[in-house]
């Protein structure tokens, strides 16, 4: 069978906006057998998984407040998903800090968008948190 290429077109441009790789096949009406084949073009279904994250302890963390120390927490999300946060490691005056944290995240694959953003926070009483 031999493979075409086509360019794409819009309309209300004159400029290329791509190109699709095809093949055609052409049938007799009367091939019964050949007309009843399909081709499946529908999208692979969603599957369901678990994303399973740990966040065991940081290290190198500055201190930034006041006192010469932080109060370390993590906030963690894949996708759109819902936002996770872990407890907060209160007065860390070396930069690290012990979580043990477990977040499970509900996926459905394939995803889109596809990231993952892990982020450490500083918690401040009486201000926005930083970092």
């Amino acid at each position: 069978m031999p493979i075409e290429t086509r360019t794409l077109y819009k309309p209300t441009s004159k400029l290329s906006q791509g190109s699709i790789r095809l093949w055609v096949e052409i049938w007799p009406a009367t091939d019964q057998k050949a007309l009843k084949k399909k081709w499946q073009i529908a999208p692979k279904p969603q599957l369901e998984f678990e994303a399973r994250l740990i966040i065991w302890e940081c290290q190198e963390i500055p201190m930034v407040d006041i006192e010469g120390c932080s109060d370390i927490f993590f906030t963690c999300k894949i996708g759109d998903e819902l936002e996770r946060r872990t407890d907060v490691h209160y007065r860390s005056s070396n930069g690290r800090g012990s979580f043990n944290w477990r977040m499970i995240f509900p996926i459905n694959l394939p995803m889109h968008p596809h990231y993952a953003t892990i982020q450490v926070w500083d918690k401040d009483l009486f201000s926005g948190d930083d970092f």
